[in-house]
């Protein structure tokens, strides 16, 4: 590229705005400041009819430092910090407008004092240095405070990537110490829910024995007494089997529910056949109710086959036990949803109010009386625990008319 020269008529020449879009294009790729206040002083050398560059600006004392200059010139430096041209620099920091004057360096040179903006404020002055003590044209200076003010653009985006690193570099902290104390909390718990797991298994592994011995003495005095003591002997031997054997059915329960937390193998299994294995296990209850139990082709899922088929069999159980006034008709399907398989177990039985339908899935919670539908209040528990344990999720909604419908989900893909 051509260098320019003072006397020259910029306005038909192309090379002066040539310069001007080349240095546009390459200082936005410089990262630092102090790297971009060098590269344009050089290239306003090399590509402009300047002499020298200088960029000055005021410290926190309110004294005028040189941050650069170039050529370095110790002379140069002394000339720019005299008090005469301290002086303009001022009124240019303080006006914001341009300037010209000779510097005598030692020679005399016309200088162009130009402000740098920055947040619309004027933070520094650049200034141009051109031997002789000819004025510097229109053009040129036009070109000039647009350099001036592509360098305080620039120096704007440079400071907020600055600050913007800054903060990232912060946030990158502030995360990384989040992710260790979670990761040690979820160490934490992780051990916390496995000593619980294994008390609840250990206590109720250790409670079956004693209640074996209490339940088998009970039906023994039963057998034996029965008819043979008074009603209300009969009535509280009664009372007494029956509580033997929820507690043996809730103790079994439990067992169940604390099993889930061990890893079960998982592998590609038939909807339909663990389907059919929960409809084998229900055989009798679906007899004894008249129920009618339905299904659409069900797919392949990644699914330990005995849970899937307990979680069938819970589902369809409820649906048989807390049924209407007609005999049970539950319908099981399924259907793709992004990612996952989801299945509906719908029935047309007493439904669930929308207010309950979060608390039927906590152990131990039962929305009627012992007496008229038996239970422990763990199998919905239980089916949400294998459920979630597999990266799904189980929810009720009330069905079309009466009854309920329950979902849940199951993801496509293998397990990692």
């Amino acid at each position: 590229m051509k260098k320019l020269k003072p006397g020259d008529n910029l306005s038909p020449r192309p090379e002066l705005f040539e310069a001007f879009i080349k240095l546009a294009q390459y200082i936005v790729r410089l990262k630092s400041k102090q790297d971009m206040l060098e590269h344009v002083g050089k290239f306003i050398a090399v590509h402009f009819p300047a002499d020298w560059v200088a960029f000055v600006k005021p410290d926190d004392k309110g004294n005028v430092i040189i941050t650069h200059c170039i050529p370095q010139s110790s002379s140069l430096t002394e000339a720019i910090l005299s008090g005469d041209i301290r002086n303009i620099i001022a009124n240019v920091l303080e006006s914001g407008f341009l300037a010209s004057d000779i510097i005598h360096a030692p020679g005399p040179y016309m200088a162009a004092f130009l402000p740098v903006y920055e947040e619309n404020n004027p933070e520094k002055v650049m200034l141009i240095g051109h031997k002789g003590e000819s004025p510097v044209s229109k053009e040129l200076l036009d070109i000039y405070l647009a350099i001036a003010g592509l360098v305080g653009a620039t120096s704007e985006r440079l400071k907020s990537e600055s600050e913007l690193n800054r903060h990232r570099a912060h946030l990158e902290e502030i995360v990384e110490e989040r992710t260790a104390e979670l990761s040690r909390a979820k160490a934490e718990l992780e051990r916390s829910n496995k000593d619980l797991e294994q008390f609840a298994y250990a206590a109720s592994h250790d409670l079956r024995e004693p209640l074996r011995i209490i339940a088998g003495f009970v039906q023994l005095l039963s057998r034996r007494y029965k008819g043979k003591l008074d009603a209300d002997a009969d009535e509280y031997i009664g009372f007494i089997v029956d509580g033997a054997n929820r507690m043996s059915n809730l103790i079994n329960d439990l067992l169940a529910y604390s099993r889930v937390a061990a890893a079960a193998p998982v592998k590609k299994i038939s909807g339909n056949a663990a389907l059919e294995n929960a409809l084998a296990n229900l055989r009798a209850a679906i007899e004894e109710n008249s129920a009618s139990v339905t299904h659409s082709l069900l797919p392949e899922v990644y699914f330990n086959e005995n849970r899937l088929a307990q979680i069938f069999q819970n589902l369809i159980g409820n649906a048989i036990k807390f049924h209407g006034d007609e005999p049970p008709r539950i319908h099981v399907c399924a259907e793709a949803a992004g990612g996952h398989w989801c299945f509906a177990v719908s029935d047309n039985g007493i439904g669930i109010a929308r207010e309950q339908a979060d608390r039927i899935f906590e152990i131990f919670q039962r929305l009627h009386g012992m007496d008229k539908y038996p239970g422990t209040g763990i199998g919905l528990a239980l089916c949400k625990r294998i459920i979630e344990s597999r990266g799904g999720r189980i929810w009720v909604e009330p069905g079309p008319g009466r009854g309920s419908v329950f979902y849940f989900t199951v993801p496509k893909g293998a397990p990692e």
